[in-house]
């Protein structure tokens, strides 16, 4: 997460709320530096992405 905003050109707070979401529906496991899929994300990994797409 240290590069987010430098190579995407976003605030990290823009992508917060998905995050939380992924996470509290074990899609996702994260700590102070990453983010990455748990195996459930893997099972799922369509519906993980899909709450990063913007409407």
């Amino acid at each position: 997460m240290l590069r987010f905003a430098e190579r995407t050109g976003l605030t990290p707070a823009s992508i917060q709320q998905p995050l939380a979401q992924a996470e509290a529906k074990g899609l996702l496991a994260r700590d102070l530096v990453r983010a990455w899929p748990t195996e459930k994300g893997f099972d799922f990994l369509s519906d993980l992405q899909a709450l990063f797409l913007q409407d």
